[in-house]
Order: structure tokens, then C-alpha cells, then sequence
């Protein structure tokens, strides 16, 4: 009988600018420890993966909760979602909350629905408990100000490769075999207010089945209409984790990373930029990179 070692991948977002890159390697170490801790105790991997997730939500040196992003009016929106195989919960544009994630996690369990967006996302939060806090962090409110006057304003493109694609997520199988996922992102920088990217879209940013469960990070609008996380998935019926990423990284040309998890608990990670913030830990596993 195949026996079951729980296992949690998570990643911190992938850029070409090796910004804070020690910093961001420590916050993977904490959220794999965080959420490891969970599984070990006989948690579950939806457990697991929340735990991890909040983790680098309250850490400000990647783009998801605390430290999110801005628009280009200045404001955090940030979406965030939570999958197992039959289950989803998402929020899209919150605002003025901590934790995004944990918002997702009560669209899932206190509704029939699977994503609140915008302003009514947030008041739904207030209904359930979760009080005011601001997400922009000292250091964004400096950066954001500093674009107005930067030469690469008008070039968003260029702005946005500079700062980096900064969605979190993680992915976890626990002893039972149950595999879940999460993501929480503050979006690009300088988007559009109401911009909505792949993060909480079932089969863009996060998917999971009887496969196993992937998530993604990158230029979210190409990651969701190609339905990404669906495609690598549902590739896993006949793949490898490893020979899905390469498949992928093989056939699309924007920019995106990936950790991905078989029901086996084979798992594999990849990205075209130049760094992956990402790590992985079970009983016989345990690595941190950027890389």
C-alpha cells in the first residue's frame, strides 16, 4: 500500500530583479515551517496551505497582504483564493484587510458562493469579524510616489518586470492524501483600479483534482486565458510534475512560475524569469531557492 508523507510547496513570487532576495528566503523558511507544523500534527493540506499563506501575507516583503502593491491611484487591491478537489472560496479587489486569504476561506465555508469581489468583498470581512488595517507599507507609499516622477511611469510594462510578478501561494497534501491550494496576490503594480488578474480564478492562477494541484504567478491576465493551472493539472494524469512544467515553459513565451504537486507527492517547480522564490518540505524533503 502506497504510503502517504505529507508535503507543502510554497512560493513567494517570481521577478527579474533580485530584490530583498535573502529577506524573501527566510519568509519562504517561515511559511514552510509554519504550514508543515500543521501537516505533521495530523492536519489537513487545506489547513496547511492557509497557515502557509498567512504567513507571507503578514510578511512586507512579498506582494500579497501586507506589503501588497498599489495602483496607480495609490490603493491596495488584492485578490485571493483556496481550492481543494470539489471546494472553492476567493475574494477579488478587497481592500483594507490583513489577511485576503482567510476572507477566501469564509466565502467557502459560511456560503454557497465562490468569490465576493470589491467593495462588498471587504464588507463581507466586516460581517465576518475581520477588522480595518491598511495594507500599503511605508516602503510602497515611497516607491508609488517615486513613480509619478520616474522616466518608465508611462512604460508599465517595463515597470512591472522591474518590480517583479509578487502573488504567494502554496501547495499541500496531507496524510490522508487530501491536496489543497491558496493564493493571495496585491496584483501588478500600478494596475487598474477593479483589475482582476488570475489569482482567484478557478483554473488560471490555482486549480486542483484528482491529479493533484498547482498554482501559478506571473502576468496574470495571459496565466488566466490560457487557463494555466487547469492545463498543468490536468496534464498530471499522464506526467510527470516535472515533464508538465517543462511542457509548459516549452509552449508559452510570457512571463510566469509555477509550483505544481502530484497525488503521489511528486512535485516540481519552474519559471522564464530570472528568479522563483519557492521551497518545499515533507519527512525526506526540504529545499529553499530563488532560483
Amino acid at each position: 500500500m502506497f504510503k502517504i508523507n505529507p508535503i507543502i510547496l510554497v512560493h513567494g513570487g517570481t521577478t527579474n530583479n533580485p530584490y530583498r532576495l535573502e529577506e524573501k528566503k527566510v519568509g519562504i523558511a517561515k511559511a514552510l515551517y509554519t504550514g508543515y507544523q500543521i501537516l505533521r500534527q495530523s492536519g489537513s493540506s487545506l489547513d496547511a496551505v492557509i497557515k502557509a499563506v498567512v504567513s507571507l501575507e503578514d510578511d512586507p516583503n512579498f506582494n500579497a497582504g501586507y506589503g501588497s502593491v498599489p495602483n496607480i491611484l495609490g490603493e491596495v487591491e488584492m485578490d485571493a483564493a483556496i481550492m481543494t478537489n470539489g471546494r472553492f472560496g476567493a475574494v477579488a479587489g478587497i481592500k483594507d484587510v490583513k489577511n485576503p486569504i482567510l476572507v477566501a476561506k469564509k466565502v467557502m465555508d459560511e456560503t454557497e458562493h465562490i468569490l465576493l469581489v470589491g467593495d462588498n468583498a471587504t464588507k463581507f470581512a466586516r460581517l465576518m469579524g475581520f477588522g480595518y488595517f491598511n495594507p500599503l507599507t511605508d516602503e510602497m507609499k515611497k516607491r508609488f510616489e517615486n513613480s509619478k516622477t520616474s522616466p518608465h511611469y508611462k512604460k508599465v510594462e517595463y515597470f512591472r518586470n522591474l518590480y517583479g510578478m509578487g502573488t504567494v501561494g502554496a501547495v499541500a497534501m496531507d496524510y490522508e492524501g487530501n491536496i489543497a491550494c491558496a493564493v493571495s496576490t496585491g496584483g501588478l503594480f500600478l494596475h487598474l483600479p477593479g483589475r482582476v488578474g488570475d489569482s482567484p480564478l478557478i483554473g488560471g492562477g490555482i486549480y486542483v483534482n484528482e491529479n493533484g494541484g498547482a498554482v501559478f504567478t506571473g502576468f496574470g491576465e495571459k496565466i488566466a486565458i490560457n487557463l494555466l493551472a487547469k492545463e498543468s493539472v490536468d496534464c498530471l494524469k499522464n506526467n510527470k510534475p516535472y515533464e508538465v512544467v517543462e511542457r509548459l515553459l516549452g509552449k508559452y513565451d510570457f512571463p510566469f512560475g509555477l509550483i505544481i504537486l502530484n497525488k503521489f507527492g511528486e512535485f516540481a517547480s519552474g519559471h522564464n524569469m530570472k528568479y522563483l522564490f519557492w521551497g518545499v518540505k515533507s519527512e525526506n524533503e526540504e529545499e529553499i531557492s530563488a532560483e
